[in-house]
Parts: C-alpha cells; structure tokens; sequence
C-alpha cells in the first residue's frame, strides 16, 4: 500500500508540470508589454512554489498504486488542477471571488 506522503510527492510533480503549462501564457502576456502579466505571474509563483514544496519535501514513491489510492489522486489532481488554475482569474478584476474563478477554471478544464 503506498502511503498518503507518496500521494503528495506524486501531486506535487504534477503541479510542477501545471505551472510549465502557466509558463508560455506568461511569456507571452510579458513580450505583448500587457497589464495583464501579474494574474498569470502570481498564478505560476503560487503553482510553482506549491509543487517544489511538496515534491521536495516527500520521498518517491516505493510501491504500486491500488485501486483505492489511484481514484484518490485523481480526484486530488482534478480539484488542484482546478484551484490552481482558477488562480489567473481569482487575481484579475474581472471575478467577483474565488468561488466564480474556481468555477470558470473548473467550466475551462
């Protein structure tokens, strides 16, 4: 069985991964000279920060996913995949709250 530490070591790689997606909009939103560059530069810094701590802090892990654990982190993916990518909106004027950003990125994915 692999423990909770593996899941979060697995979940933070594949934040690291999100936060390469956010990287391209960034650049470009930065070559473009737009006003818009801190939304998606405080949403990558977040993502970032967010999966080093968490793929640093936890060891790899040892053994094989179980059925169980493998729904786990799917959904687990799923809903920080979501929060982390309702960030861009959340930071921009253009939502109200997190709950709209979070469902627009949810809507989006």
């Amino acid at each position: 069985m692999i423990r909770a530490g593996d899941l979060g070591r697995v979940l933070g790689l594949y934040l690291l991964a999100l936060a390469g997606t956010m990287a391209p909009a960034t650049i470009l939103a930065f070559m473009d000279s737009s006003n818009d560059i801190e939304p998606l530069l405080y949403s990558l810094i977040i993502t970032a920060i967010a999966g080093g701590l968490l793929a640093w802090r936890i060891r790899m892990p040892a053994t094989d996913l179980s059925r169980r654990e493998g729904i786990l982190l799917v959904t687990l993916i799923w809903l920080c995949t979501a929060g982390f990518g309702a960030l861009p909106f959340y930071f921009s004027p253009h939502f109200k709250g997190f709950t709209d950003a979070f469902f627009e990125a949810t809507s989006g994915f």
